[in-house]
């Protein structure tokens, strides 16, 4: 499998080494963004792995490749379509339980709002966090 990768966070950091300790034999794209870049990158690093620096990344790097996956981990990209048509499928894990908490800070608008607290796994679209649910979501509160 071929996956572009964008990750962002410790918990997106978490994600990115469970993906690479499962999924041994992919090849992946992997994009580093903030927060806790420097802490992703120096993990990359150690284990001598390739990545871009969102500063440094443009949709031109990508021009006539096409993925498996892209996955978004706990990173707060916005995609676009021209992305969107180069990869088959798409996961982006939310965290908030959806539809409430779309864009950033979820956690402080569901206590703020006393909305439903929890995590949404969904397929990326052109809209933020509005994408259909690939699995049923899990409330915690």
């Amino acid at each position: 499998m071929r996956n572009i990768i964008f990750v962002a966070k410790t918990t997106g950091l978490e994600c990115l080494e469970f993906h690479l300790r499962t999924f041994e034999n992919n090849e992946n794209f992997i994009v580093v963004m903030e927060p806790n870049k420097d802490e992703i990158k120096g993990y990359l690093n150690e284990r001598s792995m390739q990545f871009i620096d969102i500063d440094n990344f443009s949709i031109d790097l990508l021009r006539g490749h096409c993925f498996d996956w892209l996955l978004n981990l706990w990173g707060g990209h916005i995609f676009k379509q021209d992305m969107l048509n180069m990869v088959k499928n798409s996961l982006n894990i939310h965290p908030s339980y959806l539809p409430y908490g779309r864009g950033r800070d979820p956690v402080v608008w569901a206590i703020r709002n006393h909305h439903p607290a929890g995590v949404t796994l969904h397929k990326i679209n052109e809209k933020v966090d509005e994408g259909g649910n690939l699995v049923p979501r899990t409330k915690i509160i």
